[in-house]
């Protein structure tokens, strides 16, 4: 027992220092993975009904047991999604902090009409797009109370692959800092307005349960019509030097950019 304690604490070390950029294991670097960043990493290698989607850092799988909403794994790794699919994603301390909370994946779209939403942990945050094609980013700071940045409209358009990522900080200096939309690894200028009351964006509440991906809550509501690839990622700290989101430039572009990881065709 040990023995596999020592082995798990030397893997969280080794993880944390790959996330930091402080390797140090030989001459030259890594080739880039998603663990030097992410800290919930689901990747699915799954072909038919995915009633599971492992997470490759955590014990801790996004899950469907309906079969009837359960996307479905294609052979590259990537799920299509047919307007009532979901998935469940508990909520731990990777993919659910406070202060610093993000979500990403490559998706592409069928339907904008039902306001498909990609990512919500309820009364905390959202990813979701409108029937115009413009990506909002919800942060909410008491109940449905809080801000919400949104892009200008036809920013999605269907059949168009594009990489997609939300990044909250509290610790940025304006609220353009702290609240970010990515596409294709790049910033979005972003409209600020208020959800419910409003509020001044700072630490995100404590939440309990799940994660939605592809639906708003588990009715479902607002699903999402497409595919996605077959990785997503959670993130639960800015990188080093970072004071605007969470991400560097070039994890970004690692990531969600046009030759991006793994990216969806």
């Amino acid at each position: 027992m040990s023995e596999l304690l020592e082995q798990r604490r030397r893997y969280r070390n080794r993880v944390a220092r790959l996330r930091r950029g402080l390797y140090a294991g030989g001459d030259a670097p890594p080739a880039f993975s998603p663990a030097d960043v992410a800290s919930a990493w689901l990747r699915n290698s799954t072909i038919g009904a995915v009633s599971s989607w492992p997470d490759q850092l955590n014990a801790n799988p996004a899950v469907q047991a309906t079969g009837a909403r359960q996307p479905t794994g294609l052979v590259d790794g990537s799920m299509t999604l047919d307007g009532g699919d979901f998935m469940t994603w508990p909520l731990i301390a990777q993919n659910n902090n406070r202060d610093t909370i993000g979500f990403g994946a490559y998706f592409k779209f069928t339907s904008l009409g039902s306001f498909p939403v990609l990512w919500s942990i309820q009364q905390k945050c959202q990813l979701y797009v409108t029937a115009a094609g413009a990506i909002a980013a919800a942060a909410f700071v008491s109940g449905s109370n809080g801000r919400q940045g949104q892009t200008t409209n036809g920013v999605v358009t269907t059949g168009t692959v594009l990489g997609i990522g939300y990044e909250y900080n509290s610790g940025g200096a304006t609220e353009a800092d702290k609240l970010i939309i990515t596409v294709n690894g790049v910033p979005r200028a972003l409209t600020f307005s208020n959800l419910g009351s409003g509020g001044t964006l700072g630490q995100l509440p404590i939440i309990a349960g799940n994660a939605f991906l592809f639906s708003q809550t588990t009715s479902p509501d607002n699903p999402m019509s497409g595919s996605v690839a077959r990785n997503a990622y959670a993130f639960d700290q800015a990188m080093p030097g970072v004071t605007s989101g969470l991400l560097t430039s070039d994890a970004r572009l690692a990531l969600f950019g046009p030759t991006g990881y793994e990216r969806l065709t």
